[in-house]
């Protein structure tokens, strides 16, 4: 198992490092490997170094390059802690590959401020305001390869508001573990990710994200469907507003496959993903944006979440990946969708930029429009 810790400066990252290290983690810190690699190069192991020779790193082996650094460090059948994670690829990389998990630090920007400057040298000892100054900048990154700290953060799978005493954080830490370790599918990797794990008055409080709050309504908008090989559930929200909600099932008025008892794609044995005019339904996704339409409601800049699931031969659901057909994707598209938000058939919530299927949509035509020319001249 890997854990990857990310957040914001002063707010216990090496903290909770250090104590999954005392519990057998290796413990791998960016800071400590990229210091080695300024030494190297002559400079300091200040902040402002440690970010431009990551940015660097980057730039030159790709956006998850620290990644690829810190994986020589790795030992068989060792669990892993690795620190100060800081861009969304470096995630992606080990999720890809690993059993990961990420785990993010939040507290008050006055009490992370005053840890930073308990732990500092002199020469980096600055007032609050430069402090707050100098996070502003670092958070207003939007270059793939440099620092992106807002978007790693929103990646996590736990959150912890470290505003205690330490002893607290560890309580919060073994309740995180716990919650890994009782995670025998993705069912369990859906329902017991996504929380934020408070202390309040001695007692320890667990709450959704936002984002999983979201798709477990659109977890039970699914259930009322009428297809007889999925269920998925649409939502679409809008200024934090539900706007919207649709399932896959027959139009309105009509006889759905579950009333008729058969399924007609199934007699005639056509592939999933095909000749999607055959079927009764109306896509989950296709019914969300209609319904808006009904109720005269804008979707401009809204965005989508999707749950999706799938019955299996002896008659038990599990988890499909959540992805859009193509004509689905053309109408979230042109609705102004802006973010396409869904599960994985393993549990994990995954994102999609809108804006990204339209750019590459506009590359594949640049090619077309290269070989047409290519094979005219």
């Amino acid at each position: 198992m890997i854990i990857g810790i990310t957040g914001f400066n002063g707010a216990g990252k090496s903290t909770v490092a250090k104590y999954l290290e005392g519990k057998g983690f290796l413990y791998l810190s960016m800071n400590k490997i990229l210091s080695e690699e300024c030494k190297k190069r002559g400079l300091s192991d200040d902040r402002d170094d440690l970010v431009v020779v990551a940015n660097e790193l980057r730039n030159k082996l790709g956006p998850s390059a620290l990644i690829k650094i810190t994986q020589d460090y790795f030992k068989p059948n060792k669990d892993v802690v690795i620190e100060s994670l800081r861009n969304p690829e470096e995630v992606r990389e080990l999720k890809a590959k690993n059993r990961f998990y990420l785990i993010g630090l939040n507290a008050d920007i006055n009490l992370r401020y005053m840890r930073a400057r308990k732990r500092a040298r002199d020469s980096e000892i600055v007032s609050f305001e430069k402090f707050a100054e100098n996070e502003k900048r670092e958070l207003s990154n939007t270059t793939i390869n440099a620092q992106l700290l807002l978007e790693t953060y929103r990646l996590k799978d736990f959150e912890i508001i470290n505003d205690w005493d330490l002893d607290s954080l560890y309580e919060r830490v073994d309740i995180i573990l716990s919650l890994i370790d009782s995670m025998k599918n993705a069912y369990e990797r859906f329902d017991n990710s996504y929380v934020t794990i408070y202390k309040f008055k001695e007692k320890v409080i667990s709450r959704p994200f936002k984002d999983k709050y979201y798709l477990n309504i659109a977890r039970e908008v699914a259930k009322r469907s009428t297809c007889l090989n999925v269920r998925y559930g649409a939502l679409i929200v809008k200024n934090d507003q539900i706007i919207s909600t649709g399932y896959v099932g027959a139009p309105r008025g009509v006889m759905s496959s579950l009333d008729k008892g058969f399924c007609l794609r199934r007699q005639f044995n056509i592939p999933s993903g095909s000749n999607y005019e055959i079927c009764r339904s109306v896509h989950a996704e296709q019914n969300a944006i209609i319904n808006a339409a009904r109720a005269g409601v804008s979707l401009l800049d809204s965005k989508m979440y999707f749950f999706g699931e799938k019955y299996d031969k002896d008659g038990s659901l599990s988890l499909i990946n959540g992805f859009p057909c193509f004509i689905c994707k053309k109408m979230i598209l042109n609705a102004g969708i802006k973010e396409f938000i869904s599960v994985n058939e393993s549990g994990e919530i995954v994102y999609f930029d809108v804006n990204d299927w339209r750019k590459q949509w506009q590359e594949r035509d640049m090619l077309d429009d290269q070989v047409k020319y290519s094979a005219k001249y």
